[in-house]
């Protein structure tokens, strides 16, 4: 009970304000980059460098979070994952119009619809649900 207690002491000292970033694995940068930049809109952080780190990545603004896409090997298996995406590992976008984001995503993708959100893949298998 004492560590419990100290362990929440400690968590209001130093303040978990919010999520800073998402990793996400791709396989082709420039192909993770058509999608985020070009078709969801995302602007790349030019104040993130990524040349520092020792793989191909970029750093995506979503609103005041971001998305840090890194070129490594995937070492998840893509086969045999649950059908629905919701119960996988994902991240989640609010959009402010998902209907137009589905119409949108419908001329570069497929994915199955269930509005108000809406999940999609990526070419390189990243889970995206997008909405609420």
């Amino acid at each position: 009970m004492l560590q419990l207690r100290i362990r929440l002491v400690d968590a209001i000292y130093y303040g978990v304000v919010g999520v800073h970033h998402v990793g996400l694995l791709c396989k082709n940068l420039e192909r993770s980059l058509e999608f985020y930049q070009n078709i969801l809109g995302l602007e790349i952080n030019e104040a993130r460098p990524h040349d520092k780190l020792p793989y191909r990545g970029a750093w995506l603004w979503v609103g005041s979070e971001m998305i840090h896409l890194m070129e490594l090997p995937n070492p998840d298996p893509l086969t045999g994952r649950p059908e629905h995406g919701g119960r996988d590992r994902h991240a989640c976008i609010a959009i402010r119009d998902v209907s137009n984001l589905k119409k949108i995503l419908e001329h570069f993708s497929s994915f199955p619809h269930f509005l108000p959100s809406c999940f999609c893949f990526t070419k390189t298998q990243n889970l995206m649900l997008s909405g609420f």
